[in-house]
């Protein structure tokens, strides 16, 4: 009897060995006739978009599941706003099982054995569609517990068409009581935490989590920027520090008071640990990309609002 305990999973990895397996599953004829683009992939334009498209979010790598040992099928997943307008963490899944796997329940527990997987992620809620010509894959996202959504139309922008799709959403962790939704209170930790040593730097990291917690706050938020994305070389010195007596280079400033990369995961596991939300407020697109595996919810400086392309990042996210 199949039982999900049978079911593992293996990160696909940018190779030419595993993209050409994808493909070999995405062309086949009753793969092709159910997907939004019906035409074959071609393997050069199909390699450039593996490498290019499939690997953008670090905290949702592409998937292979196995089935004691073999590879049966592939997902992929995306970060979205949450179709219901909740204030809850949000992925799409999509899977495309392997050609000679169909027909023996495999896509049901692949789609059961991957949600402790996206918990572990701090993935609330997954969201799925599927055409609703598509009736296979809705009797398996309905096996697997998903609830059914409202139908909708799809726009598929590079065809133009508008598609009629079946949507599907399951509930990975419980839903709080939307009547008791009180202030959600940010403590600003902002560059506070530099103090001149690792050492020291750390210690008053957690000093400054610590208070939280004692406040009672539900998050706290720490500042993450490369002074090199904020400020062009000559910026010099900036006129209202130097009010205050302080002429040193304004670059200079930001590059000391710049929170290293590899310090985001210990800060977001402290505060894990304290029972409190991590908040880090970037500058970049490579900013943005370190932080977002590690929160919740995201917070755009006023310093960013005409940054599109930093407003759109945290828009694909799929946080609030």
């Amino acid at each position: 009897m199949l039982n999900t305990e049978k079911i593992g999973f293996e990160c696909v990895l940018p190779l030419e060995i595993h993209a050409q397996l994808i493909m070999g599953w995405r062309n086949d004829s009753d793969t092709l006739r159910m997907s939004y683009h019906t035409l074959p992939k071609v393997w050069e334009s199909f390699w450039d978009e593996f490498r290019q498209d499939y690997f953008v979010y670090p905290d949702l790598p592409p998937l292979f599941a196995l089935y004691e040992g073999q590879r049966i099928a592939f997902l992929r997943f995306y970060p979205v706003a949450h179709p219901q307008h909740l204030p809850r963490r949000c992925c799409e899944v999509s899977i495309n099982l392997a050609p000679e796997c169909r027909g023996k329940g495999l896509g049901v527990l692949c789609l059961k054995a991957v949600n402790e997987w996206l918990m572990a992620r701090q993935y609330d809620d997954v969201y799925a569609e599927v055409k609703q010509e598509n009736q296979i894959s809705q009797k398996t996202f309905e096996k697997a517990g998903y609830e059914k959504l409202e139908n909708a139309l799809k726009f598929i922008q590079d065809t133009g068409e508008f598609v009629p799709i079946c949507r599907y959403l399951i509930s990975l962790t419980p839903k709080k009581d939307e009547s008791k939704r009180r202030v959600f209170v940010v403590a600003e930790a902002g560059s506070n935490w530099r103090m001149g040593t690792p050492k020291r730097d750390w210690e008053m990291a957690k000093a400054l989590v610590d208070v939280a917690v004692e406040a009672e706050a539900d998050a706290v938020k720490f500042q993450v920027y490369r002074p090199e994305t904020i400020y062009v070389q000559n910026a010099g010195a900036s006129d209202y520090l130097a009010s205050s007596g302080i002429q040193e280079d304004i670059r200079a400033i930001f590059s000391d008071l710049s929170m290293p990369y590899e310090m985001i995961p210990r800060l977001a596991e402290y505060c894990q640990k304290q029972g409190l939300h991590f908040m880090a407020t970037p500058f970049s697109k490579n900013d943005f990309l370190a932080v977002d595996p590690y929160v919740s919810v995201h917070k755009i400086a006023s310093y960013e609002i005409s940054h599109l392309r930093l407003i759109e990042l945290a828009a694909r996210s799929g946080n609030p």
